[in-house]
């Protein structure tokens, strides 16, 4: 068996053997839990999901919705970037959940003021967690570098003989 076939063999079965891990804090708890949760935990029961949570404090009074729930793009004047940085992070919780309950953002009113709660979902280890995609692309890196070595081994015995 090749060593590239065995190195991905290895990352498939790496991702079903064990319990879903993901991040599992509040900010409320542990206010670091915005910038570094800290190492994912494996999620109890059947749980399939990971979850992160935030809650925005809007700055303006302008809805991202309309009348109908459809997203309001920005004004001429104002770009995508400078229309959803005009919140401010008020909450962040990022747990395990059984079920997908879509990537959404949602809007309401909690305590007189605008607020924007956005759920986003996953379904790998560790991918609710800030640093996840910098190990999940160590992973496919070591996998690409093994590949290429094999190949070239290949083709290097192919031209000496």
């Amino acid at each position: 068996m090749t060593i590239w076939v065995y190195s991905l063999l290895v990352l498939i079965l790496q991702e079903g053997v064990s319990a879903l891990q993901c991040a599992q804090c509040t900010s409320e708890l542990s206010p670091r839990c915005k910038e570094n949760p800290g190492s994912p935990q494996e999620c109890q029961g059947d749980m399939k999901y990971c979850i992160t949570i935030r809650e925005y404090l809007r700055n303006d009074s302008r809805s991202i919705f309309d009348e109908d729930g459809g997203h309001v793009p920005p004004t001429e004047d104002e770009d995508d970037d400078s229309f959803f940085t005009r919140r401010s992070l008020v909450f962040m919780a990022r747990s395990c959940v059984k079920f997908f309950g879509g990537n959404n953002c949602d809007e309401g009113v909690k305590e007189g003021q605008l607020r924007t709660i956005c759920k986003e979902y996953c379904r790998t280890d560790g991918c609710n967690h800030a640093a996840s995609a910098e190990s999940h692309m160590a992973q496919l890196l070591f996998v690409l570098i093994s590949m290429i070595w094999v190949w070239k081994q290949k083709n290097v015995q192919h031209w000496t003989v």
